[in-house]
């Protein structure tokens, strides 16, 4: 990874969101590897600090991450301020797949209802799918 330039190491959260799905000590490791990627980088690519696309991925790994090891409550609160952004930033797949995390960990009605509202948009896509089943 002493390679990797600029923001390339996004990588690192898809792998964390991942591996959070069915190893959640693989998966804190990448989350780990990242955020301290990111702050050994900061200073070099001074640009990348308001990265808002980079902070919402940031958040939905480590949503995804905090659920995985049990602390549900805290992986929604990650995956609402990453939803906030996408919707900021109208990434209209991204707030969707982010709003749709949401509703499976909360299982709620007003949660289930706006990640499939959100995912209509997407009519024939695997998340449009998922949201219907939500």
């Amino acid at each position: 990874w002493a390679g990797v330039v600029a923001d390339e190491n996004r990588i690192q959260l898809d792998l964390a969101e991942a591996y959070a799905r069915n190893d959640p000590a693989l998966a804190r490791y990448w989350l780990d590897r990242f955020s301290r990627d990111c702050v050994e980088r900061e200073s070099t690519f001074a640009g990348i600090v308001n990265d808002h696309p980079r902070t919402a991925a940031q958040h939905d790994a480590t949503g995804a991450v905090l659920a995985s090891e049990g602390r549900i409550a805290e992986g929604v609160t990650k995956h609402r301020a990453a939803l906030v952004i996408w919707d900021g930033l109208q990434f209209g797949w991204r707030a969707a797949r982010t709003a749709l995390a949401i509703a499976r960990l909360t299982r709620s009605p007003g949660d289930a209802s706006s990640a499939r509202e959100r995912a209509a948009a997407f009519r024939g896509s695997w998340l449009a799918r998922r949201a219907r089943n939500v």
